[in-house]
């Protein structure tokens, strides 16, 4: 409205009554006629904005002041008499009306000081800006959701001007670069790029301020205020004025250093990438940069041939020109400049299928070398939807929905109560409920009660005081599977400008795996920390300075105080002092161990109270969060040192007594081998002369004298085979005993022995069971063999009783090696377990009180054993009281005597 209508109307209306009411009555606004405290005159734009439609009169004689909101009242008061006094006009102001019907509406009023009817007036003009206030608080509201979605949002943002300078930073982008935002004000963008990447950082803001482009990606370093390398991935884009002039830079960054030691890491394994480039969701490419332009593809994953439908051998026969829409073909040289310059490229480019349908795509590009040739690994994703999807967002919300919804936390905005009102996809993906599911649910309905309870014990209430508006704190939210989530919210009440609360908003953070790796984390530590220190070896942590000097020592645990004193964080020529290093040299010590060399020496240490004690050191080349430090560990030695000195005395008493035992066993050999020899002469000559006498050839005997000359020469018998065994274990033992080699076949041996055997087997009536089953030839001494034997079934006879049976069983074996298996099996009184290896020693015998029944010498079984293991076999014994024994042989086909066989 023309305010300056108003200054000029008293005058025209005094002059012409007739154009003041086609005026009043034909204005937008209302107008009033007010005197006297009361309302003398209403145009028809009065009646409907004041709410009584056409019939004005029930306006007219009330005071003016009751239309007004009683909150309002006092100072339309105070203005309506200042004009009236003073003969001035009101200025504008902005108030609440009344309405008759109950409603309040906002107006802006204007008064101008008229003389009615001889009587001081006003006149007031009402002007409805309801609509208008609306518009504004809408706005408002606005800007606030953009201001709130900029200061909260999970990756970093910021505004550089031309220089750049930086003008507004938002908490998370502090976090990421460790500077306050005060601090990054004072900054300029190159002051925080690691100085490799600041020529690319300012060439594409000099693209972009020169209207080249409109924005620009790139992936940079930034340096950390603590010094750290960080890396992260910039998107900035150019902000006009109205003129179409630069303003300044808006910047999202986002932090990408664990991408980029993931990255890093993958170049290290190329079975993890084949798996991965195999299983892949999003489309990978492998393809040949050749002088600067992409050639052949070489390879591609599964899901391009489904996207593209060609197969992998079309694939590697066509090129990239022909997989891009026509209209994108223009990009391909410049893609493969930025490849060939800067060796990477992140944009967007359509795709051509085989059927001739678009495909959006959103490609990163990489540059690497493979085979000595440079090869573009290209990682694409299918963003057609995406496409559609930004296009409408674009149209409504743009800023707002871009900062929501493309978030990399989830993003929540719910109402007091925890109801959703609305919900991010990282949300959804962090619970696993569609974004339809999770508006009809509220926080409670998927957080742990537990942690429910807390956030409005703690947060919910004091939000509801006003005393807080943010909190972060850690919770516990159920899957749509059931099983918990870890996450870190960030909370944030909103409030309107009249401290009015709105809504609350949520960042919330997927942090299970990190609680499940610091969880693990501190179980390590704690276990770590509880083995060192109470381990009984010194353990000490020295650090290592620039130089390659010993430096402080780290840590110690509570051994390394016991032997050294209190020495951590102390320097370490205390601990090398006390030590003394007569063995070694601080230096060797040094240049051995940063050569990743493991040494290990032993030194004698003096502890605080004067004590000396022998301690083994060792010490290796460690490094912690790539600081280097040496590993040294310290053992007292005293009782080694003590059982060595002991040892080496005890070693030379043995070696004394072994010498001794040379010559005693020599002496045994030979009285052995003189008195074998000494009784088999008379008892050969006592054979001879009972069988002389039994064929009574000298004259006849009688019955008596036959019975006891048999006895005689039974034992005799007994006796000369008792001593052949004792010879044969002397030469054995010796090693004078000598093997007539031949080939043979077990089974026909042991056949032979069991004919000689039939009068032994007949007297003890005894039966047999024989099963010979062997085919193969093994090489041996025969009658050594025909002597195991026969020691073999004369046990298993003399020890079996009358009318019982025993099995001689020979078979071949190919497991362990090839070879024959010779088993005698008898029913006898058994051989107790503990008693198993003794009864293969010299003169043994199972102390059953068996001997008074079997009399023996002891050495059969010693016998056996010896003349099996010379022909590098073995035998063993299954047996228990009450259940017989089993002899087991194993005689290999070729021993590998060093004697040549013709």
């Amino acid at each position: 409205m023309d305010y300056r209508f108003l200054q000029t109307y008293e005058t025209a209306l005094q002059e012409n009554e007739e154009l003041y009411r086609v005026v009043c009555e034909n204005s937008p606004n209302a107008v009033l006629i007010y005197a006297e405290q009361k309302i003398e005159y209403v145009n028809p734009r009065g009646g409907k904005l004041f709410g009584c439609g056409s019939d004005v009169h029930k306006l007219i004689g009330k005071d003016v002041l009751e239309l007004i909101d009683p909150n309002h009242r006092d100072r339309v008061k105070k203005y309506i008499k200042l004009m009236l006094n003073t003969k001035q006009s009101i200025p504008m102001l902005q108030e609440k009306v009344l309405r008759l019907d109950g409603c309040i509406i906002n107006v802006d009023i204007m008064g101008v000081f008229i003389t009615y009817k001889g009587m001081p007036a006003g006149l007031l003009t009402f002007r409805d800006i309801t609509e208008m206030k609306r518009m504004e608080e809408a706005l408002r509201d606005s800007e606030e959701k953009l201001r709130y979605a900029f200061d909260l949002a999970a990756i970093g943002m910021a505004i550089i001007d031309r220089t750049g300078t930086f003008i507004k930073a938002n908490q998370s982008f502090c976090n990421f670069i460790g500077y306050s935002e005060q601090e990054l004000l004072s900054l300029r963008c190159q002051d925080i790029t690691h100085c490799d990447d600041v020529k690319l950082q300012i060439k594409e803001e000099l693209r972009l301020f020169s209207g080249e482009i409109d924005s620009f990606q790139l992936e940079k370093r930034f340096v950390h205020k603590s010094g750290e390398v960080i890396w992260g991935r910039i998107k900035a884009s150019l902000v006009k004025d109205t003129s179409n002039k630069p303003q300044y830079v808006g910047a999202e960054i986002q932090d990408i250093t664990q991408q980029k030691k993931a990255e890093l890491a993958w170049h290290y394994s190329e079975e993890k990438f084949k798996l991965m480039f195999n299983n892949a969701v999003d489309i990978m490419v492998l393809i040949r940069l050749k002088n600067g332009e992409m050639e052949q593809i070489l390879e591609v994953n599964d899901i391009v041939c489904r996207m593209f439908g060609y197969t992998k051998q079309e694939f590697q026969n066509s090129s990239v020109f022909e997989l891009t829409a026509p209209e994108d073909r223009y990009k391909l040289p410049l893609i493969a400049n930025s490849l060939q310059n800067e060796k990477r490229y992140r944009g967007e480019v359509k795709g051509i299928t085989k059927k001739g349908e678009r495909i959006d795509l959103e490609l990163i590009s990489r540059v690497f070398e493979l085979n000595e040739e440079q090869v573009v690994f290209v990682v694409a994703r299918d963003i057609t939807e995406r496409k559609l999807a930004e296009e409408t967002l674009r149209v409504s919300e743009e800023k707002f929905r871009s900062a929501f919804d493309d978030a990399g936390v989830g993003m929540v905005i719910s109402d007091l109560d925890g109801g959703f009102i609305k919900v991010n996809d990282a949300f959804t993906r962090i619970t696993g409920y569609s974004e339809q599911e999770l508006i009809m649910k509220g926080f409670s309905d998927i957080t742990l009660p537990e942690d429910s309870q807390k956030v409005r014990d703690n947060f919910i209430s004091k939000m509801i005081k006003g005393n807080a508006k943010t909190c972060n704190f850690p919770s516990r939210l159920i899957h749509k599977k059931g099983n918990l989530i870890w996450v870190l919210a960030n909370v944030s009440a909103i409030y309107d400008g009249n401290g009015k609360f709105q809504f609350v908003i949520h960042q919330i953070q997927d942090i299970t795996e990190q609680r499940i790796i610091e969880q693990a984390l501190r179980e390590s530590e704690e276990k770590f920390r509880m083995i060192v220190d109470n381990a009984n070896d010194s353990i000490n942590l020295i650090n290592v300075d620039e130089e390659d000097r010993l430096d402080t020592v780290r840590e110690a645990n509570k051994t390394a105080e016991q032997y050294f004193g209190h020495i951590k964080g102390k320097p370490a020529y205390e601990l090398l002092r006390k030590a003394k290093l007569k063995n070694v040299t601080e230096k060797e010590i040094l240049e051995r161990i940063l050569n990743n060399e493991k040494v290990i020496w032993e030194e004698d240490v003096v502890r605080d109270d004067g004590s000396v004690i022998p301690l083994e050191l060792s010490g290796k080349l460690c490094r912690i969060n790539n600081e280097r430090v040496i590993l040294t560990v310290a053992r007292d030695i005293s009782e080694r040192k003590l059982a060595e000195n002991y040892l080496i005395e005890m070693n030379n008493k043995l070696k004394r007594v072994n010498e001794e035992l040379v010559k005693t066993g020599q002496y045994k050999n030979d009285f052995l081998n003189t008195m074998t020899h000494e009784l088999k002469t008379p008892l050969t000559a006592i054979l001879i002369l009972t069988s002389e006498l039994l064929s009574e050839s000298t004259g006849g005997l009688t019955e008596q004298q036959a019975e006891y000359l048999k006895d005689i020469q039974d034992s005799a018998k007994q006796l000369l085979d008792m001593i052949n065994d004792l010879l044969a274990l002397a030469k054995i033992e010796s090693g004078k005993l000598g093997l007539n080699l031949t080939r043979m076949k077990v089974g026909s041996v042991a056949f032979q022995v069991v004919k000689k055997l039939l009068p032994l087997k007949n007297k003890n009536e005894i039966n047999i069971n024989i099963k010979i089953t062997d085919e193969h030839i093994i090489i041996g001494d025969q009658k050594r063999i025909e002597q195991v034997v026969t020691n073999l079934l004369s046990n298993a006879i003399k020890f079996s009783k009358p009318k019982n049976s025993i099995a001689l069983i020979v078979h071949d074996v190919s497991e362990p090696a090839e070879g024959v298996i010779v088993k005698v099996q008898d029913y006898g009184p058994g051989i107790p377990q503990e008693e198993h290896q003794r009864i293969f020693e010299s003169f043994y015998q199972v102390s059953t009180g068996l001997t008074k029944s079997y009399p023996g010498s002891g050495l059969g079984l010693a016998l056996v054993k010896k003349i099996v293991n010379l022909h590098n076999g073995w035998v063993k014994v299954e047996s228990s009281p009450g259940t017989g024994s089993v002899f087991s042989v194993f005689l290999p086909v070729n021993p590998q005597f060093t004697e040549d066989l013709d």
